[in-house]
């Protein structure tokens, strides 16, 4: 029991976690009119794995004072990540390097 409420512990932090890091990395740059160049776009992709790498170590480095198994948190919290990237910000930010490019 204790896997599967790490699992979920995890999945919901790292939804959370994904969700805001979307929020302060592309939000913005998706909604203004100016044209995302490269250097914006790759600065912004190295923030984002940064923030990733991030919030993987807060989970490892509070592993200790969990009351649940931390294997299946951290693989939680990696899924919830990867989980939210990919329902939507991905596809609107590959809309507007299209959009920009043409």
């Amino acid at each position: 029991m204790d896997y599967v409420v790490g699992a979920i512990v995890g999945l919901m932090f790292g939804a959370a976690a994904g969700y805001i890091k979307y929020l302060i990395l592309w939000r913005k740059l998706l909604r203004s009119n100016e044209e995302a160049d490269g250097t914006k776009l790759v600065s912004r992709m190295l923030m984002s794995n940064a923030a990733n790498i991030l919030i993987l170590l807060i989970v490892f480095l509070v592993r200790n004072h969990m009351p649940f198994e931390f294997v299946s948190t951290i693989l939680g919290t990696a899924i919830g990540l990867s989980v939210v990237i990919k329902i939507s910000p991905e596809r609107d930010i590959r809309r507007k390097i299209k959009e920009d490019a043409s």
